[in-house]
């Protein structure tokens, strides 16, 4: 029935084409005279990919670019919407301080391990541990390439980079607004206005974005409050200065806070039943995607973020080259408070108070051709400051190991209770105090009896120096041969802290002791980590015809070491860089007279070091992550474009990933051979946009999405399968000159898919997210 229900959505989307085409008047085609042809084809788009300005289709790089007709068409404004139409890509928003963005294969198995994919906004790195991805709006494109580019990237760039360009000022005034109106009370406006404040000198830009959401899809009944409402706002003032027209300065200033607006992590997603206690003693009822409107949680769920971004460019235009400076100033600070047991027990919860400060600076210089030869070589530097703190109200781990007894309820009595005689080996009402513990000390609580109280310090600093070059040499007019190699050198350093919180000193370390063969949890360290990494890459690109590219590289990928967030002993808190080898093959091609663009990538990469979850051998009641793993991601892509029509314009994107352990042992399970968690086998999807005239001066458009993957598991074991995340998108309206009017449905099958779920087959906890479901909605833009 699944693959019936897939048929059925898809031929829907073809059904959309073939309406779409079938509003085109029956002269179209033939009637084209060479002028009109060329009016439909696939544009040129100039990308910068390899940090110069070059066509997308003479980059020998996977690399999928939306542009800003796209970006417009679709009204794509989230970083999800850009990602989901990639091949072998993945987004979710698994972490709660950053979101996860997987390419390939190559994601986080942890929170506490930095992204496998660079993100940047215009040429600046925002990713790391703690950012966000509301601040993408005024886009002028958007840029992901796929595969490992550690050679001009760097660090995190395992799976690929992801750039969002935004709009530049110019020395035109105009500008838009945007106001959408859509279900669950959802306002929301973007806007910009140019201004060229002195001709040909000064010019600038300011845009700005308001959300204003009050309903959602996941609404706690006793706290009266839907947590996917959301409430955001945010301002963006660019200036231009050209002094000379072999200079240009750009200066942007951006301030942004965000309430709410994500997803409720629920119990047992999809499941009849889940479990308070991680050995699965304690029932509690599974979650149907229609129980998230009637949820209940003991613990009030907020989530407040604020970010600030200054950043400069600066470029000089010399008769040899381009040379660019980039200086970034960003500063952060993330509260979220969660309800981690998910039901309205009171057993789990946790407070985040964490914060983000960084200094980025790049200078690089592109040169144009001499001769035969032409490079790019540029150094920057990272100094990073970030506190991931928090208080966690930890249950659920003990009561079910030590067959139900009440921790909280032995302390309170003062002396054995049934549930702990067989335990102890002693006789009901012994006092504990014979046992070696404090009589009426205070601190385990719970509706378990066993939830303690811990505060955590994770404040950590990243200083990060680098130095690139890409050579690139014409063997002949057709052939190609490059190079590339990188040098980085991290420094990071941690302050932590894992404590129990001021009321249960006496009481928590007795039972940690008692029961981990006398360990007390209670750690200070302040250590420092270095890791030194030379990264590269190499091809050959050859030019079969004017609108043919082959290539064929090695490229390498690394991804920087960290500290785990939780540790028995301070020597586990460290784990390793994470270390890739890519080999890729492909074509880029545009065939009748550029009316259908058809680009292949063949892949191999192999990962070395890869961090995975295990237990910890001293408190076995937590997990660590471990550079234990050893991955092979081998797969296909395709992308085709066509402009069959004028107005008409289809495109389809195709991945095949097999992404497996290669070497992965632990708790004496075999791993070795299993699918990575959390990746699809295939993903396919479509875009289907057309628009026609109505009258000389309005124009009819149309424009419905496909996306889809299947064969996907939840967890290492690969016993439970991922939910086919498949989705359509419709817009239809009408458009003149300056302006726009229309109607949007998104997710119009209303296909809430669990769009995460931690699921493991062998005990632990079973917990998730669900997609939201359908919402339509209204869109007016006015364009000056």
């Amino acid at each position: 029935m699944q693959l019936e229900g897939r048929s059925t959505r898809l031929s829907y989307l073809l059904a959309c084409a073939a309406f779409s085409a079938a509003l085109i008047p029956a002269t179209s085609a033939a009637a084209q005279t060479s002028g009109e042809a060329e009016s439909f084809t696939i544009e040129e788009i100039t990308v910068f990919a390899r940090k110069r300005a070059e066509s997308a289709q003479d980059v020998p790089v996977a690399i999928s670019v939306l542009s800003n007709e796209t970006v417009k068409a679709g009204n794509l404004d989230e970083v999800a919407d850009f990602v989901d139409l990639v091949p072998n890509a993945t987004f979710t928003q698994e972490s709660n301080t950053s979101a996860e963005i997987s390419i390939r294969g190559s994601g986080r198995n942890l929170s506490d391990e930095d992204p496998s994919v660079g993100v940047y906004r215009d040429g600046i790195y925002i990713g790391g541990l703690l950012f966000s991805t509301a601040t993408f709006y005024d886009t002028e494109r958007v840029e992901i390439l796929r595969g490992p580019q550690a050679g001009l990237y760097g660090r995190n760039a395992v799976g690929g980079a992801l750039n969002v360009i935004t709009v530049k000022p110019d020395f035109t005034f105009g500008g838009y607004v945007d106001l959408q109106l859509a279900t669950k009370e959802h306002r929301e406006l973007r806007a910009a206005v140019n201004v060229p404040i002195v001709a040909d000198l000064w010019a600038v830009r300011v845009s700005g974005l308001l959300i204003d959401q009050n309903k959602g899809f996941d609404y706690i009944v006793n706290q009266a409050h839907y947590a996917d409402a959301q409430d955001t706002k945010s301002i963006r003032i660019r200036s231009l200065l050209t002094p000379h027209p072999d200079w240009d300065f750009t200066t942007t200033l951006e301030y942004i806070e965000a309430d709410g607006g994500s997803p409720l992590v629920v119990e047992a997603p999809d499941a009849a039943s889940g479990f308070l206690d991680s050995n699965r003693t304690v029932p509690v009822p599974g979650t149907r995607p229609e129980d998230t409107r009637n949820q209940f949680r003991d613990v009030p769920e907020a989530r407040n973020f604020k970010q600030f971004h200054l950043f400069q460019e600066v470029n000089w235009q010399t008769a040899a080259g381009l040379a660019t400076a980039i200086a970034s100033y960003r500063s952060a600070d993330f509260y979220a408070r969660r309800d981690e047991d998910r039901t309205n027990f009171h057993l789990n919860d946790i407070v985040y108070d964490a914060s983000h400060d960084s200094f980025f600076t790049e200078l690089r210089f592109a040169s144009e051709k001499f001769g035969a030869l032409s490079f790019v070589a540029g150094v920057n530097y990272l100094d990073e400051e970030i506190a991931l703190n928090f208080d966690n109200l930890v249950g659920g781990l003990f009561s079910g190991a030590i067959g139900g007894a009440n921790i909280a309820q032995l302390y309170s009595g003062g002396v054995v209770t049934p549930g702990f005689a067989p335990i102890f080996g002693a006789p009901v009402g012994t006092p504990i105090s014979a046992i070696g513990l404090t009589p009426f000390a205070t601190g385990w609580t719970g509706d378990l009896g066993d939830s303690f109280p811990t505060t955590y310090v994770n404040e950590q600093a990243l200083k990060s120096t680098a130095a690139f070059i890409e050579v690139n040499y014409a063997v002949t007019d057709k052939l190609e041969a490059w190079g590339n190699a990188r040098y980085t050198r991290d420094e990071k350093s941690i302050n932590f802290a894992q404590n129990f919180t001021a009321n249960c000193q006496q009481a928590c370390p007795e039972i940690f002791g008692l029961f981990f063969n006398g360990l007390d949890p209670r750690i200070h360290a302040e250590t420092t980590a270095k890791f030194n990494n030379l990264s590269g890459g190499f091809g050959l690109n050859y030019k079969v015809a004017p609108s043919f590219l082959a290539y064929a590289k090695v490229v390498t990928g690394f991804k920087g070491g960290g500290f785990n967030s939780v540790a028995s002993t301070v020597n586990l808190l460290p784990f390793d860089e994470e270390k890739s080898v890519g080999y890729e093959i492909g074509a880029k091609t545009d065939w009748l007279d550029h009316r259908l663009r058809a680009n292949l990538t063949a892949f191999l990469q192999d990962r070395k070091d890869s961090l995975v979850s295990i237990p910890d051998p001293f408190m076995q009641i937590n997990n660590l992550g471990v550079n234990a793993g050893r991955v092979r991601n081998k797969g296909l892509e395709l992308e085709v474009s066509a402009a069959p029509i004028e107005g008409l314009r289809i495109d389809v994107a195709a991945g095949y990933l097999d992404a497996k352990f290669k070497d992965f042992v632990t708790g004496g399970v075999d791993y070795s051979g299993n699918q990575l968690p959390r990746t699809f086998k295939y993903s396919l999807s479509a875009i289907v946009s057309y628009s026609r005239p109505l009258t000389d001066d309005l124009d009819l458009y149309s424009f419905a999405s496909y996306r889809n993957g299947w064969s996907g598991f939840t967890d290492n074991d690969n016993v439970e399968r991922l939910s086919n995340p498949e989705v359509v998108d419709l817009r239809l309206g009408v458009k003149a000159e300056n302006w726009k009017l229309g109607g949007f449905v998104d997710n119009l099958f209303d296909n809430r898919y669990t769009a995460s779920e931690f699921r493991p087959s062998a005990g632990g906890a079973h917990f998730g997210t669900f997609a939201p479901g359908r919402t339509w909605g209204v869109q007016a833009v006015r364009e000056f």
